[in-house]
């Protein structure tokens, strides 16, 4: 499972502590906390270490992200039928364009004769 640092950095702060607060519990410098929350992929004994700077199950954070995941793929989803939406007003609107570019040359040719 993948965990990244910037959802475990707001989970902290959703949870009310500040990152000093958390670096100062893990017993770390405050960088050193900014580098390992920086990571795509946290290793489970970082995410464990946080947990318990946190008083939090290490399951709080593996759920949010589940939660995260499944809430991307449902917007990936929905933006990508509002893609396949455009693009077939974006074709209908092209086709009515030509069939009007046509009309208006056919009503300039009868204008003139």
């Amino acid at each position: 499972m993948c965990i990244g640092g910037i959802e475990v950095k707001n989970q902290i702060k959703h949870l009310g502590f500040t990152l000093k607060e958390v670096a100062d519990e893990m017993k770390i410098p405050l960088a050193n906390l900014y580098s390992l929350l920086k990571t795509r992929d946290m290793k489970l004994s970082t995410l464990a270490k946080i947990a318990e700077a946190t008083r939090q199950p290490i399951e709080f954070f593996q759920q949010d992200n589940e939660n995260n995941h499944r809430e991307t793929e449902l917007l990936i989803g929905n933006m990508k039928s509002t893609i396949s939406n455009l693009q077939e007003r974006l074709l209908s609107l092209e086709e009515k364009n030509e069939r009007l570019i046509k009309e208006v040359a056919v009503y300039e040719f009868k204008s003139r004769t």
